[in-house]
């Protein structure tokens, strides 16, 4: 079952309908995915986001990451300057490995998953170009990260599904 936080979040979020009465619309922020179809999709649906959750395919091969981050929008354009009093979630897809996720607090500071895994061997992922690596045991399988998406989106906090790490102490 799930929070009373996450329930009241799923309550606000169904009833604001992303209309223009709703509150970020007045603080003109604006909680967006990308890159997506290689842009921006402010106000992303959950159906759009358990898509790329759970059949994603074609988006995980066009992209490196994906981000759930809030920008200031102005005369119906979105900036991309992210909002650093408000909390991000970034993640991506590797096979057969799962998702990857990293919770940036408000401040800045940096979370990811901590999940016990029999193989430990680092993930190596092409991120802007560059072969990043990443600890194995920081990867969730797609029901763990549809839970964690939904938190993000009705709460902006970290889900307490999974166990998460400062990223900055995280070793594998």
């Amino acid at each position: 079952m799930p929070s009373l936080s996450t329930l009241l979040g799923q309550i606000r979020y169904a009833a604001q309908k992303w209309d223009d009465s709703a509150w970020w619309r007045q603080e003109r922020e604006i909680l967006s995915l990308y890159p997506y179809e290689r842009g921006v999709l402010p106000h992303p649906t959950l159906a759009q986001l358990r898509e790329i959750v759970y059949d994603g395919k074609e988006h995980w091969e066009e992209c490196d990451i994906v981000c759930l981050d809030w920008f200031r929008s102005a005369q119906g354009k979105t900036y991309l300057n992210v909002l650093k009093h408000r909390p991000g979630l970034f993640f991506f897809y590797q096979e057969p490995h799962g998702i990857f996720f990293q919770f940036r607090e408000v401040g800045g500071e940096e979370f990811v998953p901590l999940v016990p895994k029999e193989n430990t061997e680092p993930v190596t992922r092409s991120i802007g170009g560059t072969d990043t690596h990443f600890p194995a045991t920081a990867f969730v399988s797609r029901e763990v990260a549809w839970e964690i998406v939904q938190k993000f989106v009705f709460t902006q906090r970290r889900a307490k599904v999974v166990t998460w790490v400062a990223a900055e102490n995280f070793h594998s």
